[in-house]
């Protein structure tokens, strides 16, 4: 049986959850299913048996990492490396201590190494987190022999939401993939094929379908099915849009319930779950006035809590599926999003923002709806949706599950891998 190391540092976190955690599992089950024999490490492993146990996944071990004194040491000395060179011409966007992950990648191969007697290849499920930001004359000491990966953000157009600094050093990152070591990478939306392959001509790129699985049938747990039973009651036969995870500065909270509050609330009932983040507690601190007058406005229509952590894939799925559409509106946002993914494999309007990826995508599939950043047009795409004045795309829709199905997801890991062992 063939053997691959999957890492991914980005499944972080005490409780895990999040769409880093089903791509984790999904790949893991899907390389399994391929023929492998997968040892994997993640930054939440606790968290990762459990999963692996619920899910009864099989031709698959957990390693764990655990770094020596001396890699802790030479981690101190790439941070001393930085504060030294930050001041040199030049090296403005070299980041020593990037290769830190690298190392313990490195430290895990060698262990297994030794016990295996064979080098095995590696899946980076999160490539954002491993590649490091120093000259690949360096870098390609630290990587495996043979890799592959998902790209989940490029830096492609990423100076609008992250800045010229974090996008430029995702851009010199990137420059990892011309490796020869590199045998393929994985994206989310075709368009970063094509952003890509015009910089690296000869780099294996393939198109991953975001995962858009759903439950048959609502949450069966005992807290979620609460839930939904609480949010359908108290919405009464009112139209449900629902505003779903994180609540960071660029989720346009404020934005959504001023539309929502200008609505009849005899029409609209508006669900907030989700968190915010305590980096974003000043941004909030700075507009708790207004949110709280506009969540008193909306009391009556409403359920809003913003500490509230969506548990699992499932739940969030379960949340979508019983909203009517959902408020995916970004600000300086250039990339898709999991949830708008999610909203239209069930067949729910959306709402969100216009002039970057996801306007491309809901005009692809001919859905409903991308509208300014203006109160005013919220409530007005929000209120075509309440009364019915739009229509889901059937062929649209079928684009969109043709797209997407599993076989696909399945076929692009397969196609990434093949080139492997070579």
């Amino acid at each position: 049986m063939r053997k691959i190391l999957l890492i991914d540092f980005a499944f972080t976190g005490t409780k895990g959850g999040g769409h880093s955690e089903s791509y984790l599992m999904s790949i893991l089950s899907t390389l399994g299913d391929l023929g492998y024999f997968v040892y994997v490490c993640s930054g939440n492993n606790e968290k990762l048996k459990d999963n692996i146990d619920k899910n009864d996944s099989k031709n698959c071990a957990v390693v764990d990492l655990d770094l020596k004194t001396s890699d802790k040491l030479v981690r101190h000395f790439l941070k001393y490396l930085d504060w030294l060179t930050q001041k040199l011409s030049g090296m403005n966007y070299v980041r020593f201590s990037s290769l830190s992950n690298l190392i313990g990648v490195k430290r895990l191969l060698s262990e297994l190494g030794s016990e295996l007697g064979e080098d095995i290849p590696v899946f980076f499920a999160h490539t954002d987190s491993i590649m490091p930001a120093v000259p690949t004359g360096i870098s390609r000491f630290f990587f495996p022999r043979q890799w592959v990966g998902l790209c989940v953000l490029p830096s492609y157009q990423s100076k609008l939401q992250f800045g010229v600094r974090r996008s430029r050093l995702s851009f010199l990152s990137e420059k990892n993939f011309s490796l020869a070591s590199c045998k393929g990478i994985l994206v989310l939306h075709p368009l970063y094929q094509r952003f890509f392959r015009k910089r690296f001509p000869q780099l294996n790129c393939l198109y991953l379908p975001e995962l858009v699985s759903f439950p048959e049938k609502a949450v069966e747990s005992r807290e979620p099915s609460n839930l939904l039973s609480r949010i359908l009651s108290e919405a009464k036969g009112r139209k449900i849009v629902a505003m779903l995870g994180n609540i960071t500065p660029r989720k346009n909270f404020l934005l959504f319930l001023e539309a929502a509050a200008a609505i009849s609330p005899s029409k609209l009932f508006t669900v907030v779950l989700g968190r915010i983040k305590d980096k974003d507690n000043a941004y909030y601190q700075e507009h708790s006035e207004a949110i709280e007058g506009l969540t008193e406005r909306l009391k009556g229509n409403s359920l809003i809590d913003t500490d509230y952590y969506i548990k699992s894939e499932e739940e969030f799925c379960s949340l979508i599926e019983i909203a009517d559409a959902t408020f995916v509106h970004y600000n300086k946002h250039p990339f898709s999003s999991n949830v708008l993914a999610k909203s239209i494999a069930r067949k729910k309007p959306v709402v969100v923002n216009k002039g970057h990826l996801m306007e491309k995508t809901v005009r692809q599939y001919n859905w409903p709806a991308a509208a300014k950043a203006t109160p005013a047009a919220i409530s007005e795409a929000l209120e075509s949706i309440i009364d019915g004045r739009v229509r889901i795309s059937e062929e649209g829709y079928a684009d969109f599950i043709a797209d997407h199905a599993p076989t696909q997801f399945s076929s692009s890991i397969s196609n990434v891998c093949s080139a492997l062992n070579e």
